[in-house]
């Protein structure tokens, strides 16, 4: 015996039987015959599959409903649609099932190497919600004498789980007990079978639970879920080596995000220095160059005035020179006589007058200039406090709608009462603080009442309890013929009154519950808070925004109203020293009417000879005067045209000096963002440079920079991501305080140009030297990635060749079974699928030293993975998307042909649903659906690494579909598979399975007489028919 076979399958207790034994044959072959509905189906579950996975869910006990499932690895779940359960298969079915029991079903294998039993205990109460169940294995490398497995005592009655441990002590650490399917299973994978886990033996177990299906043979099952579950039971590459090299080529996947993300990074910060430059020239151009360049026009159409009126006046001067030259004593002496002569009348009284008149002149001026002075004061406090209303007016919105906010969130929590005292009063008044203490005081109140119920419900159990012990005691102390009557009353009265108290508590118990729904009922809100505790912190953490907005609120409507009366305050000082300042006052005529009347008052002389001078010097005078009128009149015409001139240049001469520092200020602050290579020194050189870039400047408009600038830092597409978003890039390079700077103010002004508030050229230095240890880092990684890839290469090779290989060896055991040429035949064929057929030739052929097609094969593959970004922060689906390119499985399709009993040898046909489901007949379907079927788990126990893993399966209503012939040759190709078979048939069909060289054991299940009495009666098993 080179596998562990069964030798015995033994039921103590479980289901219609109390002690049933059933010895195999020597190949582990057993067949269960009978009438429909005797319980052939039933006695075979209470082993297979139950006890290969330890899964005693219905589909355990129930014909399969689909295939859909068969390529799952996981434990099957109870379904409402089955109709039997492990209850029913351990209690019995019908009037006389069991109440209570204690039962085991356990299973003897035996190879060369070891003997094993594997088995379960369960106790089921009907009603109890307590279902005992634990598994046991028993591993022994004794071969010789069978194992004595206690699991009943004396009276036969089934052992409870310590009970069982206790009296198979002898069995010491060769006896293992588990408590849960999960890990019977994981032990059974890996120690009885050699599988890796116990997901393999999961997925085995489903399979022999499709297997022992009658839907195969129905004609209504698909046969795709067969051709892959073919294709998934092949031994594919190790998961580890797999996600090894995906995880390698993952790495350069993330190198390359990152060297992607960093390239981005650089294009961005190069678009923002563009953006900055090019808009802020726009935005220079119209509110400084050009103003400056309308004002440089206007100073040298002046300067032409200005020089031209400066010729003039020389040519003039000249003339008059000559005459002057006559005139300047005369004039002087003249001029100097007429004023003597009149002021010699009265030279004190002059001297006052010019005196009262120099102060009222000055003490106007002064007047009109501290006017002026507090009245620019007043206008600039005007500004600045109409400013500090704008921001508290902008504070109280910003705060209002912060309060919106809250109310909303508050509505959001869908609390009734809540909702209500919302709608009934003013937010900006309301107090959640009251609600929130009304509703913690009800919370508390029902929470003392719920403890008060849970107190009462404990005093109930220990009334009960009591009563119970309290009888039990009466039934020791009260026994003998004398003590028949006392005892019974002692017994009612014990009853009776521990149900009174029972009752009472019962009473109080309900007072309490009804309490509480009074409790509920008057706070309909606290439901939600019982069923959502962290409700209550939320709303408590709602109360607190609120209250301090609210303060903040009050805080700011205080601040306006101060500031409002201030405006008013100011705008009437205003008012009412405009009213007092005089109208059209002109400083200038005041200080030359100053400056003259000083002058004269000085000039006040006397002069005694006054009249003799005056005559002498008038005849000359008068003539000479006209000459000079007539030259001054014209010197001062061009004197005025040069002075409005000169007047026009200085005004433009100081504009064009603040537009100057204005432009070189800002193109100190531009300079940092210039293109490379771009020197801008001064005016002219922007000048210059605008006028040669015309349609650049105008193209882009400044309105758009701030926009743009915030777009390009961060922006999110349709589904809310930005893959390279720049603040994001900074923070995961390190960068975090240039992150924190993009993200607080994305940009700022700088005295009248947009830039941004991070140092741009620093951040572009950054991102260009993580790019440089990226590249180095991707240089590395790419040659482990290589070593990876031909390790890879090379367990894809050992996989396909041994994939290809075992086809031979299939189709070998599958014509095994096959009598003559008219029989059915199958066969089966590996065929490329995802992969050209250069790739499997390549990888079969073991002489090749160079394999292109394969290589380039996995290098595209892999380069799937590097190229998808998207995968790049997703573990798992990274994971499950390698395992789908890389499980070389996936690369090549199944195909089972059959020649029908009428084709000629070798004409073949695909089978497919078409031909399961209408195409051939019961016969050709039913082997065309089970024995490709039973390649799976041949399959699955080929990838085991204890060489004397059972192979055992199970077949409900075998080969009802098949001729005698074909059954038995059926039956053949089982055994040629290597497996054991338990087989289920009706009375008279059992010559089916009477196959040459395939050893059974045939059993009959005949019913008791009597089974609607409503007691518990057992079937009858024994020995109908034995084969060698």
């Amino acid at each position: 015996m080179s596998q562990l076979i069964p030798t015995n399958f033994h039921l103590r207790n479980f289901n219609k039987y109390v002690k049933l034994d059933l010895p195999a044959s020597e190949a582990g072959n057993i067949t269960f015959i009978g009438e429909n509905a005797v319980g052939k189906t039933t006695l075979a579950n209470c082993f297979f599959p139950m006890l290969i996975d330890g899964a005693i869910s219905t589909p355990s006990f129930n014909p399969a409903k689909g295939i859909d499932k068969l390529n799952q690895n996981g434990n099957p779940r109870n379904s409402a649609r089955d109709t039997r359960n492990f209850e029913s298969i351990l209690l019995g079915w019908g009037a006389g099932a069991m109440k209570v029991r204690t039962g085991y079903s356990y299973l003897n294998l035996r190879s060369e190497l070891r003997q094993i039993i594997i088995g379960l205990g369960a106790t089921r109460v009907v009603g109890d919600t307590k279902k005992p169940t634990w598994w046991f294995v028993v591993n022994s490398s004794q071969t010789e004498q069978e194992i004595n497995l206690i699991t009943t005592d004396d009276e036969g009655k089934g052992l409870s789980k310590e009970a069982f441990i206790a009296a198979n002590d002898s069995l010491s650490d060769q006896l293992l007990v588990f408590d849960r399917a999960v890990d019977y299973r994981e032990y059974a994978a890996t120690k009885i079978y050699g599988f890796s886990d116990g997901e393999t033996l999961g997925k085995l177990a489903n399979t022999y639970r499709l297997l022992a299906s009658p839907i195969l043979t129905a004609g209504n099952a698909k046969f795709t879920p067969i051709r892959e579950s073919l294709k998934n039971a092949q031994e594919g590459i190790d998961d580890d080596l797999i996600i090894k090299v995906a995880n390698s080529q993952r790495e350069v996947n993330r190198m390359n995000g990152i060297l992607e993300h960093l390239k981005a990074g650089q294009k961005r910060l190069q678009k923002i220095k563009n953006e900055i430059f090019w808009r802020n020239l726009n935005h220079l151009d119209e509110i400084l160059l050009n103003p400056y360049t309308e004002y440089f026009n206007d100073f040298s159409n002046e300067q032409i005035k200005f020089d031209q009126a400066q010729i003039k006046i020389e040519e003039l001067n000249s003339n008059l020179n000559s005459t002057n030259s006559e005139l300047k004593t005369i004039d002087s002496q003249l001029d100097q006589l007429r004023f003597k002569k009149a002021e010699q009348k009265s030279i004190e009284e002059l001297k006052h007058q010019y005196s009262e008149q120099i102060k009222i002149q000055e003490q106007q001026l002064l007047t009109y200039d501290n006017q002026s002075s507090q009245l620019n004061k007043l206008q600039k406090e005007k500004e600045s406090l109409t400013k500090q209303l704008s921001d508290f007016e902008y504070t109280e919105k910003e705060i209002k709608n912060d309060q919106l906010d809250l109310k909303e969130k508050l509505k959001s929590l869908n609390l009734t009462m809540l909702n209500k005292l919302l709608d009934e009063s003013d937010f900006s008044k309301f107090e959640l603080g009251g609600y929130l203490r009304q509703l913690k005081d009800s919370l508390h109140r029902y929470q003392s009442l719920t403890s008060s119920i849970s107190g009462l419900s404990q005093s109930i159990d220990v009334v009960n309890e009591i009563k119970v012990q309290m009888g039990n005691q009466i039934d020791v102390r009260l026994q003998g013929p004398l003590s028949g009557r006392a005892h019974n009353h002692l017994k009612q009265d014990n009853s009776d009154i521990h149900d009174a108290g029972a009752a009472k508590i019962a009473q109080q118990h309900l007072n309490l519950k009804q309490k509480q729904e009074q409790i509920l009922f008057n706070n309909s809100d606290l439901k939600a808070i019982i069923k959502e505790p962290e409700l209550l912190n939320t709303l408590e953490s709602i109360a607190k925004s609120l209250k301090t907005s609210l303060e903040n609120l009050s805080v700011t409507l205080n601040q306006e109203k101060q500031v409002k009366n201030s405006i008013d305050a100011n705008q009437q000082q205003i008012e009412e020293l405009k009213e007092q300042i005089i109208p059209d006052f002109n400083v200038e005529e005041t200080k030359n009417k100053i400056n003259e009347l000083k002058n004269n008052l000085t000039e006040l002389k006397f002069d005694h000879e006054l009249d003799q001078k005056l005559a002498e010097t008038s005849s000359s005078h008068e003539t000479l005067l006209d000459q000079q009128q007539v030259i001054i009149r014209q010197i001062n015409d061009e004197r005025s045209e040069m002075n409005t001139a000169k007047l026009q240049m200085s005004r433009a001469e100081q504009k064009l000096k603040v537009l100057n520092a204005m432009i070189e200020l800002n193109l100190k602050n531009l300079r940092p963002y210039f293109p490379t290579d771009l020197k801008m020194e001064n005016v002219d050189d922007i000048l210059s440079f605008v006028k040669t870039h015309r349609v650049e400047v105008k193209n882009n408009n400044f309105a758009e920079l701030t926009s743009n600038i915030s777009h390009l830092i961060h922006h999110n597409n349709q589904n809310g991501i930005d893959r390279n978003a720049l603040d994001t890039l900074f923070e995961e390079r390190g960068h975090g305080e240039i992150a924190s700077q993009m993200r607080q103010q994305r940009s700022k002004t700088e005295n009248d140009i947009t830039v941004v508030a991070f140092d741009l050229n620093q951040a572009y230095k950054f991102l260009k030297e993580d790019e440089a240890g990226v590249i180095k880092a991707l240089e590395t990684l790419k040659t482990g990635n290589d070593v990876s890839q031909k390790a890879f290469e090379a367990a894809a090779i050992n996989r396909i060749t041994e994939q290809y290989n075992v086809i031979e060896e299939y189709n070998q055991i599958l014509s095994l079974g096959v009598e003559n040429s008219q029989s059915i035949k199958l066969k089966v064929q590996l065929t490329p699928a995802t992969v050209s057929e250069d790739v499997i030739k390549e990888a079969c052929d073991i002489n090749l030293t160079e394999r292109p097609a394969l290589e380039a094969e996995i290098k595209r593959r892999l380069k799937r993975l590097a190229n998808n970004t998207e995968l790049a922060d997703d573990d798992d689906t990274f994971n499950e998307q390698a395992k789908e390119l890389l499980d070389t499985r996936q690369w090549s399709n199944f195909q089972i042909f059959i020649k029908r009993r009428q084709n000629n040898e070798d004409e073949y046909e695909e089978v497919d649903d078409k031909f399961v489901q209408s195409g051939g007949s019961g016969a050709e379907k039913a082997q065309a659906m089970v024995l490709p079927l039973l390649l799976v788990p041949k399959m699955l126990l080929q990838q085991a690494n204890l060489s004397d893993a059972p192979y055992l399966v199970m077949f409900d209503e075998f080969a009802d579909k098949l001729d005698p012939e074909t059954a038995k040759s059926f039956a053949q190709t089982i055994s040629h598979f290597g497996f054991s078979f338990i087989a289920t048939m009706p009375n008279g069909a059992q010559n089916k399975i009477l196959a040459d060289g395939v050893e059974n054991i045939v059993y009959e299940i005949t019913a008791p007489k009597e089974q609607n009495d409503g007691k518990y009666h057992q079937n009858f098993v024994h020995p109908a028919l034995i084969w060698h």
